[in-house]
């Protein structure tokens, strides 16, 4: 088939939607689907384009909402016109997806993703935007929603959207594997010795490090417990200054950015990956689903959530980690250090994420399950 990716964000820019659209990109094209990008134009991007498996077609983005949407409708409109497409996926509504308008009628299949947190844009508040989004939802052939935890918010949001389905994200099981030693990993790091417990996350209020931070007052002062902080945020400042106020900084160990090509090397360095993280509906700011806990149960690694939104799909309570209540640093500690005394309980914790992540939750196994979604589109186009 021909496919059509449409991306608000694409590598190398960093972040959550660039990743999906390229693993995506990647995985259709490895299951022999001709590819099409449609992505921003950033500095220095024609070396890195030339060496991908499909092709890339960039546009100028603009910080302005409405420029923004002009810029892309124009382009993605000369791109359909110049090709007819089987298939459109569109990773965005409020960038790309009310761009989509004028190619609805002429491309018979087009999927719109939500991840969650954008069913909050401010942009809603405008009737004109709203408007478009509901004329969207209506006409696309499948609203995909990353869990159900998404699904939930898409139908209590627009309770009239119809032809929805859920689609869980994936994880690379052939880059994200289990180290042939921990401690080799750590050393690598300088971690050599330490209990490593990891975060790599945004540094926003939801993702939890502050709730983390708070349990490692639960743990002696003579532990060999570390706090490895990988990401980026204006968050950072107050967590420093609580790590300051709470005299557990010498156990904290920020890290700053973590490009994707050095995660696997953090993963495997840790003993648990943390993130408890809070879904904040009141203003907007959710975990939609919870990539990272796949990728550090491909690794290997037990984790630990927050026991809302998204999180409790990603991670199988008991199965492959743990949830925990995202504003209890006292329940949080507790768990953590269950995990780095019970060998036999971490050892199987392990065993089962790992399997879980490649049987369910490999990037193959979410194409396929998006095959089937479009395949049954092509065979009722209203009735879904």
């Amino acid at each position: 088939m021909k496919i059509l990716i449409i991306a608000a964000d694409f590598p190398p820019w960093d972040g959550g939607i660039a990743h999906v659209a390229y693993e995506y990109a990647r995985h259709f094209s490895l299951l022999d689907h001709q590819v099409t990008v449609l992505a921003p134009k950033y500095e220095n991007t024609q070396e890195w384009d030339r060496q991908q498996l499909f092709e890339i077609h960039r546009y100028r983005s603009h910080k302005a909402f409405v420029m923004h949407y002009w810029l892309l409708r124009f382009k993605l409109s000369a791109l359909t016109g110049r090709a007819n497409y089987d298939w459109i996926l569109c990773m965005r509504w409020n960038f790309d997806g009310i761009s989509l308008m004028p190619v609805l009628k002429k491309n018979p299949v087009i999927f719109q993703w939500y991840h969650g947190a954008e069913l909050f844009d401010r942009h809603l508040a405008d009737t004109k935007w709203l408007k478009k989004l509901n004329r969207l939802m209506e006409n696309v052939s499948a609203n995909i929603s990353v869990s159900d935890y998404t699904a939930g918010l898409l139908s209590e949001h627009f309770p009239d959207c119809k032809r929805k389905h859920t689609v869980h994200l994936g994880v690379d099981t052939n880059r994200f594997i289990a180290p042939e030693s921990t401690e080799k990993a750590k050393a690598a790091l300088g971690l050599a010795g330490k209990k490593v417990i990891l975060t790599l996350a945004r540094m926003v209020r939801r993702k939890g490090q502050e709730l983390t931070i708070k349990s490692l007052r639960h743990f002696k002062k003579t532990s060999d417990v570390v706090y490895v902080i990988g990401g980026k945020g204006a968050y950072e400042t107050e967590l420093r200054q609580l790590a300051q106020q709470l005299k557990v900084m010498d156990q904290v160990r920020f890290e700053g950015f973590v490009p994707e090509e050095q995660k696997v090397a953090y993963y495997q360095a840790c003993d648990i990956f943390v993130m408890p993280s809070r879904s904040e509906e009141n203003i907007g700011d959710v975990e939609g689903f919870g990539l990272t806990y796949l990728e550090a149960n491909a690794c290997g690694k037990p984790v630990i959530g927050g026991n809302q939104g998204g999180c409790i799909e990603a991670v199988e309570n008991g199965v492959s980690g743990f949830l925990v209540d995202p504003d209890s640093p006292v329940e949080l500690a507790q768990m953590i250090q269950r995990l780095l005394n019970d060998r036999n309980l971490y050892q199987a914790l392990s065993i089962a994420g790992r399997k879980r992540a490649v049987k369910d939750f490999s990037w193959q196994a979410s194409c396929r399950k998006l095959e089937s979604v479009y395949r049954a589109c092509r065979q009722k186009p209203n009735g879904l």
